[in-house]
Protein backbone atom coordinates (compact mmCIF):
# COMPACT_ATOMS: atom_id res chain seq x y z
CA UNK A 1 0.00 0.00 0.00
CA UNK A 2 1.42 3.36 -1.01
CA UNK A 3 1.59 6.59 1.00
CA UNK A 4 1.91 8.77 -2.14
CA UNK A 5 -0.85 10.24 -4.30
CA UNK A 6 -0.30 11.93 -7.66
CA UNK A 7 -2.89 14.74 -7.75
CA UNK A 8 -3.86 16.23 -11.11
CA UNK A 9 -6.55 18.86 -11.78
CA UNK A 10 -7.59 18.87 -15.43
CA UNK A 11 -10.12 20.59 -17.67
CA UNK A 12 -10.94 19.43 -21.21
CA UNK A 13 -7.37 18.51 -22.15
CA UNK A 14 -7.27 14.70 -22.25
CA UNK A 15 -4.26 14.70 -24.59
CA UNK A 16 -2.22 16.62 -22.00
CA UNK A 17 -3.46 14.47 -19.14
CA UNK A 18 -2.53 11.37 -21.14
CA UNK A 19 0.98 12.69 -21.80
CA UNK A 20 1.42 13.63 -18.14
CA UNK A 21 0.32 10.19 -16.92
CA UNK A 22 2.54 8.33 -19.35
CA UNK A 23 5.57 10.43 -18.42
CA UNK A 24 5.00 9.74 -14.74
CA UNK A 25 4.76 6.01 -15.36
CA UNK A 26 7.92 6.00 -17.48
CA UNK A 27 10.04 7.97 -14.98
CA UNK A 28 8.81 6.84 -11.56
CA UNK A 29 9.62 3.70 -9.59
CA UNK A 30 8.03 4.77 -6.28
CA UNK A 31 4.61 3.12 -5.77
CA UNK A 32 1.80 5.66 -6.10
CA UNK A 33 -1.89 6.11 -6.75
CA UNK A 34 -3.33 8.66 -9.20
CA UNK A 35 -6.16 11.02 -8.26
CA UNK A 36 -7.70 13.16 -11.03
CA UNK A 37 -10.16 16.01 -10.50
CA UNK A 38 -11.83 16.87 -13.80
CA UNK A 39 -13.79 20.14 -14.00
CA UNK A 40 -14.62 19.83 -17.73
CA UNK A 41 -18.31 19.30 -16.97
CA UNK A 42 -18.49 22.84 -15.64
CA UNK A 43 -18.12 23.95 -19.29
CA UNK A 44 -19.49 21.14 -21.49
CA UNK A 45 -21.39 17.84 -21.40
CA UNK A 46 -18.84 16.10 -23.63
CA UNK A 47 -17.73 12.77 -22.16
CA UNK A 48 -14.12 13.25 -21.15
CA UNK A 49 -13.19 9.95 -19.55
CA UNK A 50 -13.79 8.18 -22.87
CA UNK A 51 -10.98 10.25 -24.40
CA UNK A 52 -8.45 9.29 -21.75
CA UNK A 53 -6.93 6.12 -23.15
CA UNK A 54 -4.82 5.71 -20.02
CA UNK A 55 -7.87 5.72 -17.75
CA UNK A 56 -6.84 2.39 -16.20
CA UNK A 57 -3.87 4.16 -14.65
CA UNK A 58 -6.21 6.49 -12.72
CA UNK A 59 -7.19 5.16 -9.30
CA UNK A 60 -9.63 7.91 -8.33
CA UNK A 61 -11.45 9.99 -10.95
CA UNK A 62 -13.85 12.71 -9.80
CA UNK A 63 -15.86 14.99 -12.07
CA UNK A 64 -16.80 18.43 -10.78
CA UNK A 65 -19.55 20.40 -12.47
CA UNK A 66 -18.74 23.88 -11.15
CA UNK A 67 -15.87 26.15 -12.29
CA UNK A 68 -12.88 26.09 -9.98
CA UNK A 69 -9.92 28.41 -9.82
CA UNK A 70 -6.44 26.93 -9.64
CA UNK A 71 -6.18 27.20 -5.87
CA UNK A 72 -9.69 25.86 -5.27
CA UNK A 73 -8.87 22.92 -7.52
CA UNK A 74 -5.69 22.18 -5.55
CA UNK A 75 -7.61 22.40 -2.29
CA UNK A 76 -10.37 20.10 -3.51
CA UNK A 77 -8.02 17.43 -4.84
CA UNK A 78 -5.92 17.50 -1.67
CA UNK A 79 -9.08 16.67 0.25
CA UNK A 80 -9.65 13.69 -2.08
CA UNK A 81 -6.21 12.24 -1.33
CA UNK A 82 -5.95 9.81 1.60
CA UNK A 83 -2.16 9.41 1.67
CA UNK A 84 0.49 11.10 3.79
CA UNK A 85 2.17 12.62 0.74
CA UNK A 86 0.51 14.43 -2.18
CA UNK A 87 2.40 15.23 -5.37
CA UNK A 88 0.66 18.10 -7.18
CA UNK A 89 1.25 18.38 -10.91
CA UNK A 90 -0.63 20.28 -13.62
CA UNK A 91 -1.75 18.43 -16.72
CA UNK A 92 0.43 20.58 -19.02
CA UNK A 93 3.58 19.42 -17.21
CA UNK A 94 5.41 16.21 -17.96
CA UNK A 95 8.49 14.35 -16.79
CA UNK A 96 11.32 13.92 -19.25
CA UNK A 97 14.28 11.69 -18.22
CA UNK A 98 14.50 13.05 -14.66
CA UNK A 99 13.05 10.87 -11.86
CA UNK A 100 11.48 13.92 -10.27
CA UNK A 101 8.83 12.19 -8.18
CA UNK A 102 11.26 9.58 -6.88
CA UNK A 103 13.75 12.31 -5.92
CA UNK A 104 11.20 14.57 -4.19
CA UNK A 105 9.66 11.61 -2.36
CA UNK A 106 13.06 10.37 -1.18
CA UNK A 107 14.04 13.85 0.04
CA UNK A 108 10.85 14.52 1.98
CA UNK A 109 10.98 11.07 3.58
CA UNK A 110 14.58 11.62 4.66
CA UNK A 111 13.85 15.14 5.96
CA UNK A 112 10.68 14.88 8.07
CA UNK A 113 10.99 18.53 9.12
CA UNK A 114 10.32 19.61 5.51
CA UNK A 115 6.72 20.16 4.42
CA UNK A 116 7.05 20.88 0.70
CA UNK A 117 9.60 19.75 -1.89
CA UNK A 118 9.60 20.91 -5.49
CA UNK A 119 11.83 20.89 -8.55
CA UNK A 120 12.72 23.23 -11.43
CA UNK A 121 10.89 23.79 -14.70
CA UNK A 122 11.99 24.12 -18.27
CA UNK A 123 9.26 26.31 -19.73
CA UNK A 124 8.63 25.85 -23.46
CA UNK A 125 6.82 29.20 -23.60
CA UNK A 126 9.99 31.03 -22.60
CA UNK A 127 12.34 28.40 -24.04
CA UNK A 128 14.31 28.60 -20.82
CA UNK A 129 14.36 27.45 -17.21
CA UNK A 130 12.03 29.13 -14.73
CA UNK A 131 13.25 30.46 -11.39
CA UNK A 132 14.75 27.89 -9.06
CA UNK A 133 13.37 29.61 -5.97
CA UNK A 134 11.11 32.48 -4.92
CA UNK A 135 12.05 34.62 -1.93
CA UNK A 136 9.69 36.94 -0.10
CA UNK A 137 10.99 40.33 1.05
CA UNK A 138 8.84 41.64 3.89
CA UNK A 139 8.71 45.06 5.51
CA UNK A 140 6.72 48.29 5.79
CA UNK A 141 5.02 49.84 2.74
CA UNK A 142 2.69 52.87 3.00
CA UNK A 143 2.13 52.16 6.67
CA UNK A 144 1.28 48.48 6.15
CA UNK A 145 3.16 45.23 6.57
CA UNK A 146 3.87 44.12 3.03
CA UNK A 147 5.72 41.57 0.92
CA UNK A 148 7.36 41.54 -2.49
CA UNK A 149 8.49 38.37 -4.24
CA UNK A 150 11.92 38.03 -5.81
CA UNK A 151 12.96 35.30 -8.22
CA UNK A 152 16.22 33.40 -7.83
CA UNK A 153 17.33 32.54 -11.38
CA UNK A 154 18.01 28.91 -12.24
CA UNK A 155 21.34 29.89 -13.78
CA UNK A 156 22.44 31.51 -10.49
CA UNK A 157 21.88 28.39 -8.42
CA UNK A 158 23.57 26.20 -11.02
CA UNK A 159 26.55 28.57 -11.34
CA UNK A 160 27.31 28.33 -7.63
CA UNK A 161 26.74 24.60 -7.39
CA UNK A 162 23.54 24.50 -5.35
CA UNK A 163 21.72 21.16 -5.46
CA UNK A 164 18.97 22.10 -2.99
CA UNK A 165 17.75 25.63 -2.26
CA UNK A 166 15.43 27.10 0.35
CA UNK A 167 12.39 28.84 -1.09
CA UNK A 168 9.26 30.67 0.08
CA UNK A 169 7.19 29.12 -2.71
CA UNK A 170 7.16 26.03 -4.89
CA UNK A 171 6.22 25.48 -8.51
CA UNK A 172 3.26 23.23 -9.27
CA UNK A 173 5.21 19.99 -9.46
CA UNK A 174 5.65 19.63 -5.74
CA UNK A 175 5.20 17.01 -3.08
CA UNK A 176 3.43 18.07 0.11
CA UNK A 177 3.44 16.35 3.49
CA UNK A 178 -0.34 16.31 3.94
CA UNK A 179 -0.18 15.68 7.68
CA UNK A 180 2.15 18.64 8.22
CA UNK A 181 0.39 21.05 5.87
CA UNK A 182 -3.22 20.34 4.86
CA UNK A 183 -4.19 18.47 8.01
CA UNK A 184 -3.00 21.48 10.07
CA UNK A 185 -5.50 23.77 8.32
CA UNK A 186 -3.16 25.35 5.76
CA UNK A 187 -5.25 25.82 2.64
CA UNK A 188 -5.63 27.51 -0.74
CA UNK A 189 -7.99 30.44 -0.25
CA UNK A 190 -10.59 30.31 -3.08
CA UNK A 191 -11.78 33.86 -2.39
CA UNK A 192 -8.51 35.45 -3.50
CA UNK A 193 -8.60 34.91 -7.27
CA UNK A 194 -5.93 33.25 -9.36
CA UNK A 195 -2.99 35.05 -7.74
CA UNK A 196 -3.87 35.53 -4.11
CA UNK A 197 -4.91 31.90 -3.59
CA UNK A 198 -1.35 30.80 -4.33
CA UNK A 199 0.24 33.50 -2.17
CA UNK A 200 -2.13 32.76 0.70
CA UNK A 201 -1.14 29.10 0.73
CA UNK A 202 2.59 29.71 0.79
CA UNK A 203 2.28 32.56 3.30
CA UNK A 204 0.56 30.17 5.70
CA UNK A 205 3.35 27.64 5.15
CA UNK A 206 5.88 30.37 5.88
CA UNK A 207 4.03 31.60 8.99
CA UNK A 208 4.00 28.05 10.36
CA UNK A 209 7.78 27.81 9.89
CA UNK A 210 7.46 24.86 7.53
CA UNK A 211 10.51 24.56 5.24
CA UNK A 212 10.12 24.48 1.45
CA UNK A 213 12.96 22.96 -0.55
CA UNK A 214 13.67 22.96 -4.29
CA UNK A 215 15.77 20.24 -5.92
CA UNK A 216 17.78 22.16 -8.51
CA UNK A 217 18.94 19.10 -10.44
CA UNK A 218 15.43 17.74 -10.96
CA UNK A 219 13.57 19.28 -13.89
CA UNK A 220 10.13 18.86 -15.47
CA UNK A 221 8.87 20.27 -18.76
CA UNK A 222 6.14 22.89 -18.60
CA UNK A 223 4.33 23.12 -21.94
CA UNK A 224 1.53 25.64 -21.28
CA UNK A 225 -1.59 25.24 -23.42
CA UNK A 226 -4.86 27.21 -23.46
CA UNK A 227 -7.95 25.70 -21.90
CA UNK A 228 -10.55 24.90 -24.60
CA UNK A 229 -13.46 26.14 -22.49
CA UNK A 230 -12.10 29.38 -21.15
CA UNK A 231 -9.86 29.10 -18.13
CA UNK A 232 -9.60 27.58 -14.70
CA UNK A 233 -8.52 31.05 -13.63
CA UNK A 234 -11.48 32.90 -12.16
CA UNK A 235 -11.85 36.63 -12.69
CA UNK A 236 -11.59 39.01 -9.76
CA UNK A 237 -11.20 42.69 -8.93
CA UNK A 238 -7.56 43.01 -8.06
CA UNK A 239 -7.52 45.90 -5.56
CA UNK A 240 -10.31 44.39 -3.49
CA UNK A 241 -8.46 41.06 -3.48
CA UNK A 242 -5.33 42.80 -2.18
CA UNK A 243 -7.39 44.43 0.55
CA UNK A 244 -8.97 41.09 1.49
CA UNK A 245 -5.53 39.47 1.49
CA UNK A 246 -4.24 42.17 3.87
CA UNK A 247 -7.24 41.89 6.18
CA UNK A 248 -6.97 38.09 6.30
CA UNK A 249 -3.21 37.52 6.45
CA UNK A 250 -1.78 40.82 7.67
CA UNK A 251 0.41 41.53 4.61
CA UNK A 252 -0.20 43.86 1.68
CA UNK A 253 0.97 42.15 -1.54
CA UNK A 254 3.22 44.36 -3.70
CA UNK A 255 2.54 42.59 -6.96
CA UNK A 256 1.80 43.05 -10.64
CA UNK A 257 -1.69 41.57 -10.30
CA UNK A 258 -3.15 44.84 -11.56
CA UNK A 259 -0.75 45.25 -14.48
CA UNK A 260 -0.58 43.51 -17.86
CA UNK A 261 2.10 40.86 -18.04
CA UNK A 262 4.23 40.16 -21.11
CA UNK A 263 4.82 36.53 -21.97
CA UNK A 264 7.76 36.04 -24.36
CA UNK A 265 7.47 33.24 -26.90
CA UNK A 266 11.18 32.42 -26.92
CA UNK A 267 11.50 33.68 -30.50
CA UNK A 268 11.82 37.39 -29.87
CA UNK A 269 8.06 38.00 -29.67
CA UNK A 270 5.23 37.30 -27.27
CA UNK A 271 1.95 38.71 -26.05
CA UNK A 272 0.50 40.82 -23.26
CA UNK A 273 -1.90 38.98 -20.96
Amino acid sequence: MTDLSIAIVTCGRPHLLRRCLRSIKANTSTPYKVVVLDVTKSFTDEPVMDKIKDSKSIDTYVEYDKPLGIGAGYQKIAELCDTKYVFHIDDDIYLDKYPVIDAEYKYIKEHPEVGVVSCCWFDTLYNSHRESAMLWVTGEHDGKRAFKKMQVPFEFTKQFGFTVVDSDEALHSMIVNKEMVYDKGIHWDPDLGSKGDRESFFLQVRQNNIPIKVLVNQIVIHNPQPYPYGSLTLSYEKESVKQKFYETYGYWPITNWDKPQFRPDGKGGGQWI
